[in-house]
């Protein structure tokens, strides 16, 4: 598991925008 895959599942979820990332 690779934080950059993590980091690209947060953006193209809902919770990006709420993160901010």
């Amino acid at each position: 598991f690779s934080p950059s895959i993590f980091l690209l599942a947060l953006h193209s979820s809902p919770f990006g925008g709420w993160l901010g990332c």
